[in-house]
């Protein structure tokens, strides 16, 4: 990466022996595919004083914002650094959408995905959410989401968005539609379903995507009674029985002794 963003090696190293600049305030270790080499800040006190110097000292995240869109796009141009943008758009997406405006992050995914050779559905999936979480309720965080569905995993990737996580989130697109007036209801609520349903294969369990499903699918039902629909209400609140019904019997009475089978578990019940 140190290369891909046209900086000589051999100075970025220099710069960290004693003495010099960086010295003590990063340390390197092997990626967790041994491939290459990478570099951590000391302590949260470094990690602190950096990003001050990155935003030029004053409050807010324009600095850091620009410097990771920099390393995102030279990283996707580079097409060997993907772990590093999943780092930062996937894993760390509940962190950056604390930090960051809409359009900041925008920017990110838009740079990534720019840069990439080929698809990638779990970033374009991950770019959806975005939209949905921080951007207007008008639509666009559900055709990016359309779009991720009928986007290729990235090749030779060990991470991937499976459709039926997609199909949960466009449900999930879909009622913030419906609640903020821009979709009609009785289209919003058998699009809805119908995403619920997919999101729900016989083929895949994933004990926290049925959680996230049964309580789409009671989030429904109480926007169905809200509309005055009994009818669509009662069969939302079926569905998401059946969800947590199905969560129970696949996991089973063994998954007491999981503490992650057991903490979902644990939240189905609360549902």
């Amino acid at each position: 990466m140190v290369n891909a963003l046209g900086i000589d090696y051999s100075e970025w190293i220099g710069s960290l022996e004693k003495g010099r600049p960086l010295w003590g305030l990063l340390y390197d270790a092997q990626s967790d595919d041994g491939s290459t080499v990478v570099y951590f800040t000391r302590n949260e006190v470094v990690t602190r004083v950096l990003i001050d110097l990155v935003n030029g000292g004053l409050h807010g995240h324009n600095g850091e914002a620009r410097v990771l869109k920099t390393l995102i796009s030279e990283s996707s141009n580079a097409g060997k650094y993907r772990s590093f943008v999943i780092d930062v758009l996937v894993r760390a997406r509940s962190k950056i959408t604390d930090l960051f405006t809409f359009e900041q992050g925008r920017d990110l995914y838009e740079a990534a995905l720019a840069g990439l050779a080929a698809e990638d559905r779990l970033i374009e999936h991950h770019f959806g959410i975005w939209i949905q979480d921080k951007g207007p309720k008008d639509g666009a965080a559900y055709r990016q989401l359309e779009k991720a569905l009928h986007s290729s995993a990235a090749s030779g990737s060990d991470r991937d968005a499976p459709r039926e996580h997609i199909h949960a989130s466009m449900a999930a697109a879909t009622l913030a539609q419906i609640r903020g007036g821009m979709l009609d209801w009785n289209q919003g609520a058998e699009r809805a379903r119908n995403h619920l349903r997919l999101a729900s294969s016989p083929t895949f369990f994933n004990a926290h995507s049925s959680h996230v499903a049964a309580n789409l699918l009671v989030e429904a039902a109480q926007l169905a009674a809200q509309k005055q629909d009994r009818e669509t209400a009662d069969k939302f609140t079926i569905d998401a029985f059946e969800e947590i019904e199905k969560a129970f019997q696949t996991v089973g009475a063994k998954a007491r002794a999981s503490f992650q089978y057991n903490k979902t578990l644990g939240m189905l019940e609360d549902l």
